[in-house]
């Protein structure tokens, strides 16, 4: 009874923290903090309309959102990808802000009965997935409404939470209310969507022009003049640096063997295999279901894990498993034969092999040893009289992002604010500690000639060279004679005569030109009476078209998607609506960003 009160107090509390991050983002992080400028009020990092949000609020719904990602991954995130969950992060703090302002201007709240509906409606995915709210090994609603109705449990976090959702919904019926999609919309989206069409065509293609082409230095010239704006540069900047990557030790590996003996050693002295694996496995994948990996053929698991388990008889485990996943025991069920195939059963406790916080103190200690030796050794001698590798960054813009280190980091922020030559101090990334010496600055302004030569002799020739392709359309297109079909032109001219197959309007890519609009356009607008088209330019070359065939849609199919194209035509006007009535929000908003000197001040604490 009490293992069962401990489970519903933990997953309750969870609910309630995840409504908490909700309120110090939404509540604290707004208008509470100490009045005045970011410079004087490091804890905040954007201000909406004068309202502030902080750090705090930032830092726990990104903690929150990185659970999410990395569960949903099923492993750790590349830079890329923490730099992208780092701006949607903000991103959806900014539009948050936005609409809790709406709904307290436009008065909208929402009714305890409206709070109460909405939880009895939508049990939370947590609690759907509870042991202690399961029934044979389904959720069961009754033992939810039970804990609903049960006056220990304490929602009120969680129902502020629920109220706040119910009345941005409000706000978003409000917006999106008076979007209508007509019969006739309906019909001519269902035609379109579903009309299937074929084409014959000739190409004429650019890349057979460009070895004809003669560039001159004035050519160059004259197209760099006339195109200049268009090749505004930002500030640049260059760094070399040395990373002292994130291994963890020998220490580290032995630690963790050691831990997954002493979890082998508490299975043997009766705690189930299961429980084991739901407590302390990190793979995200299989820890829910108690390690649990299913059946599969040999050869779908890694060398290591593979040969181990068929070492194995039916409920043994095995000694600890070291893959490039890190290291596992491994349970053996037994085999089964399936379509002729045998498939094994096993269940596995996965620990990850990362650096502990000694290694990690170690790592970095060596780098500070680097960075102060550096300065006065001189940065490139002392890397190589340790061995160590020396990485360029080559010039980079302030957005840019770069290897080892993603975007806007502590790297970009030294190589933008300080003098060329400059070693930094350690900056910590998400694979090591990095000790930088910025090589170079440019500063703003428009690429010279003799930067842009190589590129703009590229891109002359290709205009040239597509601009012939197209002459020579023109030209087969003025010789075609009335009735004439597009084969005969083709054969009077020995040019070859391709054929895209169907496709509809759908379609990314047609069979025979890829990816390209301009043809797509073209091949729709085609009619019977109107079959061949004029020249058009595509990307890579010039085409003629024909209509091969053109198949409407039946009847009979639009009475059975009408609901369904009706609901998506509806979902995509809201969408459309919605969108712009936010952008609009946003443009006429005031919002400061101070991510770059709150996370600057973090990074210094």
């Amino acid at each position: 009874m009490m293992k069962k009160m401990r489970q519903i107090t933990k997953t309750v509390m969870w609910l309630v923290a995840v409504a908490f991050i909700a309120t110090i983002v939404f509540e604290w992080g707004m208008g509470r903090l100490p009045i005045g400028g970011n410079a004087s009020n490091p804890n905040v990092i954007a201000k909406v309309n004068g309202q502030e949000i902080s750090v705090q609020g930032y830092n726990s719904l990104f903690e929150n959102r990185y659970k999410e990602a990395e569960q949903s991954y099923g492993g750790e995130l590349s830079p890329e990808m923490l730099q992208s969950l780092r701006d949607q992060t903000f991103l959806e703090l900014i539009n948050q802000a936005l609409l809790l302002a709406e709904v307290k201007k436009r008065k909208i709240t929402a009714t305890d009965k409206e709070v109460f509906e909405f939880l009895r409606r939508n049990p939370p995915r947590e609690l759907i997935e509870a042991d202690f709210l399961q029934t044979d090994g389904q959720f069961d609603y009754g033992k939810y409404m039970q804990l609903l109705a049960n006056p220990t449990v304490d929602w009120t976090p969680y129902e502020t939470f629920v109220r706040s959702t119910i009345a941005q919904v409000k706000l978003q019926e409000m917006v999106v209310g008076m979007a209508r999609v007509t019969p006739q919309e309906v019909k001519m989206s269902y035609l379109q969507s579903q009309t299937k069409l074929a084409a014959r065509f000739i190409m004429f293609p650019a890349s057979e022009f460009e070895n004809k082409i003669q560039i001159s230095q004035t050519d160059i010239k004259n197209y760099y003049e006339q195109n200049k704006t268009k090749y505004k540069e930002e500030p640049r900047a260059s760094l070399v640096y040395v990373l002292f990557s994130k291994a963890p030790s020998a220490e580290d590996e032995q630690s963790v063997k050691n831990e997954l003996l002493d979890l082998r050693k508490k299975i043997e002295e009766g705690t189930e295999f299961v429980e084991i694996a739901i407590d302390y496995s990190e793979d995200p994948g299989t820890s829910s279901l108690g390690g649990d990996l299913g059946w599969f053929a040999q050869g779908a698991m890694v060398k290591p894990f593979e040969e181990a388990l068929l070492k194995l008889k039916p409920g043994q485990i095995s000694e600890p498993v070291k893959t490039d996943f890190g290291w596992h025991l491994i349970k053996f069920h037994g085999t089964k034969k399936e379509n002729g195939q045998i498939k094994y059963h096993a269940s596995h406790i996965l620990l990850r092999l990362k650096p502990s916080s000694e290694s990690l103190a170690k790592i970095k200690a060596a780098a500070q040893e680097f960075a102060s030796q550096s300065q006065k050794a001189g940065f490139e001698k002392l890397a190589g009289q340790k061995q160590l590798n020396v990485v360029s960054t080559g010039l980079f813009k302030k957005n840019d992002f770069l290897k080892d280190f993603g975007s806007d980091s502590p790297a970009h922020r030294f190589a933008f604010e300080s003098k060329v030559g400059e070693i930094s101090p350690v900056m910590e990334t998400p694979t090591g500690f990095a000790v930088c010496k910025l090589v170079e600055q440019k500063p703003a302004g428009i690429k010279s000639l003799e930067e842009m030569q190589n590129f703009l002799a590229k891109e002359l020739n290709g205009q040239k060279a597509l601009e012939l392709a197209f002459q020579k359309a023109t030209q087969i297109y003025l010789s075609l004679k009335p009735g004439q079909s597009l084969s005969q032109v083709a054969q009077n001219h020995q040019l070859k005569l391709s054929h895209t197959g169907t496709f509809t309007v759908q379609d990314i890519s047609v069979s025979g030109v890829g990816i390209s609009p301009e043809f797509q356009g073209v091949a729709f607008a085609l009619t019977q009476e109107h079959p061949i088209s004029k020249p058009v330019r595509g990307k890579f070359g010039a085409y003629i078209l024909e209509l091969a065939s053109k198949e409407a849609p039946p009847d009979s199919l639009f009475t059975a998607m009408q609901d369904s194209l009706t609901s998506d035509l509806l979902n995509e006007k809201q969408s459309e609506i919605y969108n712009q009535w936010l952008s609009d929000l946003k443009r006429q908003a005031k919002i400061r960003d101070f991510r770059q000197q709150a996370l600057r001040e973090e990074e210094n604490l």
